[in-house]
């Protein structure tokens, strides 16, 4: 396994701990890597200003598996952007490649949404994982 990959296998093990956040941000740095400064977003909260990032595709990929790290299936969520913002659903599949998650909307009419983690913000564990 490559650094990065150990970085990656951690954050997705430990999805709160901000000490891997900080430590990858700067292994990227150290590489002059602008995908440190996201990392450092992540670690302080500052969920506003990730949604300005402008991203090409294989940094995209990187930001959802990062984004994703938070998420189980069975997750309460509330989509942020599009058709649904605003709306809540449940997490019930999560792509292997972990670029996407496939959601299903608490109301209205039963549908599959397959949505970016990046558009998808946490709001409970399933009572079944809970502790």
């Amino acid at each position: 396994m490559d650094e990065e990959a150990g970085f990656i296998a951690a954050l997705l093990a430990e999805p709160d701990d901000r000490t891997v956040l900080l430590v990858y941000a700067d292994w990227l740095d150290e590489r002059d890597d602008p995908r440190a400064q996201l990392l450092r977003l992540l670690a302080s909260d500052q969920a506003e200003q990730q949604s300005t990032w402008m991203l090409d595709q294989d940094t995209n990929a990187w930001l959802q598996l990062i984004a994703s790290r938070k998420f189980r299936v069975k997750d309460r969520v509330k989509m942020r952007e599009g058709p649904f913002a605003g709306m809540e659903g449940i997490v019930f599949a999560i792509a292997p490649d972990r670029s996407h998650a496939d959601v299903a909307p608490i109301v209205g009419r039963p549908t599959t949404l397959e949505l970016p983690f990046t558009s998808l913000e946490f709001i409970a564990r399933s009572p079944d994982e809970q502790e």
